[in-house]
């Protein structure tokens, strides 16, 4: 299903700033906002023991998978590299009242360390329209809290 473009599930934006932490949905993972611009917010978290557990297992074929004509994700692909300092990414994007990844292929963005530029410059070219979030792989935006860091800057 794809999210409604038209406003019609705009959520306010919140006065984040580099360096604030939100939790998002259910996750139990501080995220750090790593970029901030008029309409999306970039945030950023590490990728933990448990997130590759549960990405790992869905690429474990079941044992009465031959292959053929499966439509089980470990029997046609590899899984995603997950190992040492990888780092995940979300953009909020408040207009839309979305979050995910960006709709590039791959849906990475830079080199993959999302660093504070390399977040700014992705927010740059979402708030010119080359790229927004995913289609495919978006969820409702629910911020579940908001933690300002004393003495954080507005990225604005």
């Amino acid at each position: 299903m794809r999210y409604p473009t038209d406003g019609s599930a705009a959520v306010a934006a919140l006065p984040l700033a580099v360096g604030d932490t939100v939790r998002l949905d259910v996750d139990p993972n501080p995220w750090t906002v790593t970029a901030v611009s008029a309409h999306f917010a970039a945030v950023t978290r590490p990728v933990t023991d448990r997130d590759r557990e549960e990405i790992y297992a869905e690429y474990d074929a079941p044992d009465d998978c031959d292959g053929e004509g499966c439509a089980h994700l470990g029997c046609h692909s590899d899984p995603p590299n997950l190992e040492g300092d990888t780092i995940f990414y979300s953009v909020l994007d408040w207009r839309n009242g979305v979050r995910g990844p960006c709709d590039r292929i791959g849906q990475g963005w830079g080199d993959g360390t999302y660093t504070e530029a390399e977040c700014a410059a992705m927010l740059a070219a979402f708030e010119a329209g080359q790229v927004r979030v995913s289609q495919r792989n978006w969820t409702a935006l629910a911020v579940g809290q908001h933690h300002p860091v004393s003495g954080s800057r507005p990225a604005r």
